[in-house]
């Protein structure tokens, strides 16, 4: 008898309870560039699904896709004794984090400021005329922006984040860190 009240007394209460978790979609442009000279700007979208476990935290699940072209100097072989010549030519690229992780809104109002962390894997591929390489890297990326109410479901979304790549061997010179930025739309259900 004890058990059934309980179980009913929890149930009660679970259903009158100010419960706010909700579930969201979020779409726009991203844009991202490796820190360090010679990097061109890459720009691209991106497509997520949030997830408001309170009024101040806020989960999601993130792909981005960022790609350019960049007038490069590359090797090739030449058929010679040393077997090698460089040329000049267009590589492009895509950059490809897929992340998921946490914000915290630091104010609930019209203006919400926040600050986040994402954790996930970066692709990174480059096609250079007669080649290509593609890898994949851990990235962990702090981040801050704001989300502005337009509507009770919609939100304008404003981030700007920092990858930081981890990868096995650090070879002089090799690219670890991106700078990215996105604008977009967050549609909460």
């Amino acid at each position: 008898m004890k058990t059934t009240i309980s179980l009913i007394v929890i149930f009660i209460s679970l259903a009158i309870a100010p419960v706010f978790s909700q579930l969201g979609v979020k779409g726009g442009l991203s844009f991202g560039q490796f820190v360090g000279p010679g990097y061109n700007l890459n720009i691209g979208g991106h497509l997520g699904i949030t997830y408001d476990f309170s009024e101040r935290f806020r989960g999601e699940i993130l792909v981005e896709g960022m790609f350019g072209k960049e007038r490069v100097i590359y090797v090739t072989s030449n058929g010679s004794m040393n077997g090698f010549k460089y040329e000049e030519g267009d590589a492009t690229s895509s950059r490809i984090p897929i992340t998921i992780g946490a914000d915290y809104r630091i104010l609930t109002g019209k203006i919400q400021p926040f600050v986040g962390l994402n954790l996930g894997v970066f692709s990174d591929e480059v096609r250079y005329p007669n080649d290509s390489y593609s890898t994949q890297f851990f990235t962990f990326q702090p981040k801050i922006g704001a989300n502005i109410v337009l509507t009770e479901n919609l939100l304008l979304d404003l981030t700007l984040k920092y990858h930081f790549l981890g990868h096995q061997k650090l070879t002089n010179g090799f690219k670890s860190q991106f700078f990215g930025a996105s604008i977009g739309i967050n549609y909460l259900f």
